[in-house]
């Protein structure tokens, strides 16, 4: 199992580094992109840094076989705050106006 979980995190990894920062750069409006480019970078710094404290927290709780259920919590409540960041900002900063044009 751990050999085909290695496979499979192999395969998507391959798949990812080759698009990631293109998905970025694509998405990224001109004069945002190095914000876009430098927001991309720090998030895998900062989930290598937070990823290690956590584990260490629900193990250190005796709590360590509960961890897919705290990151699907985790998930959902993301999910739900990007949802509602949508009604603060405004149609052009979203890009609707560019997608209700065409």
């Amino acid at each position: 199992m751990l050999c085909l979980a290695m496979v499979v995190f192999a395969i998507g990894e391959t798949m990812l580094q080759p698009v990631g920062s293109a998905l970025v750069n694509d998405i990224a409006p001109e004069h945002l992109r190095g914000r876009y480019n430098a927001a991309a970078g720090i998030s895998w710094g900062i989930s290598g840094t937070l990823a290690p404290a956590i584990t260490a927290l629900y193990y250190g709780l005796h709590v360590g076989n509960w961890w897919p259920i705290g990151t699907g919590i985790t998930a959902l409540v993301g999910g739900a705050m990007m949802l509602n960041l949508r009604r603060h900002i405004s149609a052009s900063a979203d890009g609707r106006l560019v997608a209700d044009a065409a």
